[in-house]
């Protein structure tokens, strides 16, 4: 299977990212080989070295996260979006109400292949 991530989910919140996980792990169970993994806003540096530590030793197919970090991640280069097939904005109306928000999915949707499933 290719470490690669392939589907990237972007949530409004820590606890949505988390649920999210939970589902797709239970889908996942189904198809031998399919990873998921969450990166989400976290408190302290530890927390998001352990993200990049996800990301590089042990890369999921699927990507959970919120835009606060997933749009930290692109600035620095530790995610890569060349094989993303879908992108998936949970609970839209939510994420693009906050304006700031809005930019961090704008630009991380900005980032990612034109082809694509939305």
């Amino acid at each position: 299977s290719e470490k690669c991530v392939k589907v990237l989910v972007v949530c409004h919140t820590q606890e949505k990212a988390y649920q999210n996980k939970h589902e797709f792990e239970r889908f996942s169970k189904y198809f031998q080989g399919v990873k998921t993994g969450v990166v989400s806003t976290g408190s302290s540096i530890a927390e998001y070295k352990k993200n990049l530590k996800v990301l590089k030793d042990n890369c999921p197919h699927i990507l959970i996260g919120t835009p606060g970090l997933v749009a930290g991640l692109v600035r620095g280069k530790d995610l890569a979006f060349d094989r993303l097939s879908q992108f998936v904005l949970d609970e839209c109306g939510k994420c693009l109400d906050h304006f700031g928000m809005r930019n961090l999915i704008q630009m991380i949707f900005n980032g990612t292949p034109k082809k694509k499933q939305v």
